[in-house]
């Protein structure tokens, strides 16, 4: 049985605070939520990514900083976006060996790379039935301004994918099995807790592919929390 006791919390990071009630057991503890799941019960968790029949996103011809294949964008004001997890899917290679990359890209946080509006993504609340909508962008076929090497930094990337990777390679080297708890095609990357980032102002967590001649596809799942930028 739960009993409460006064303890002090804060609006802001750094405040002293005010008191408040927080609840404690018979043996002292205080239950502590795991936080991303209190997130997505006040409706703040996000999944991106594309529909069961959707068709699949080309890559670029050649590697551009200005125009990635996916892209999760902070708003200048009034969120933080924290990323949590992205998986990215080859669904059909192109004719040669395709690059992907991962970045996260921030600017001076009072001058936010620009950005114009691509085709948005699938966004639903990971509380079903929510209301609550997204502030974040998450979008493809978009350009942004040039970014320069100060700018951003590779997260993940895979530069030596081998030319023809599912239509030649698999089936005439060593024929790998595709099953449904190993993917050759497909990588999982949880960012949090290994890669704690946060987006604030414009900050921007970019996918990019690229391939010599046709396009590669591939097929993403981005999930990230928001959270009001008040508390700073």
């Amino acid at each position: 049985m739960a009993i409460f006791e006064v303890r002090n919390t804060s609006a802001k990071i750094g405040d002293a605070g005010a008191s408040v009630a927080a609840s404690i057991t018979k043996f002292g503890d205080v239950p502590v939520m795991d936080w991303q799941y209190n997130l997505m019960l006040q409706g703040r968790v996000f999944i991106g990514g594309e529909g069961i029949e959707a068709t699949d996103v080309d890559g670029e011809a050649a590697l551009d900083d200005t125009t990635p294949t996916w892209l999760l964008r902070a708003p200048d004001s009034g969120v933080i976006v924290v990323p949590l997890y992205v998986r990215l899917q080859l669904t059909s290679e192109g004719g040669a060996a395709p690059d992907a990359y991962l970045t996260l890209i921030n600017s001076n946080l009072d001058d936010p790379i620009v950005y114009t509006s691509g085709t948005a993504g699938t966004v639903l609340n990971a509380l079903g039935g929510q209301s609550r909508t997204n502030q974040a962008k998450f979008v493809n076929t978009v350009t942004i301004a040039a970014v320069t090497d100060a700018q951003n930094a590779v997260i993940w990337q895979a530069k030596d994918i081998p030319d023809n990777l599912l239509s030649a390679e698999a089936v005439g080297t060593g024929t790998p099995v595709e099953t449904l708890s190993n993917s050759m095609s497909a990588v999982s990357i949880p960012l949090f807790p290994h890669i704690p980032i946060a987006l604030t102002k414009g900050g921007m967590l970019a996918f990019y592919t690229a391939t010599g001649t046709s396009d590669s596809k591939y097929r993403p799942t981005f999930v990230w929390a928001e959270i009001p930028d008040d508390i700073l």
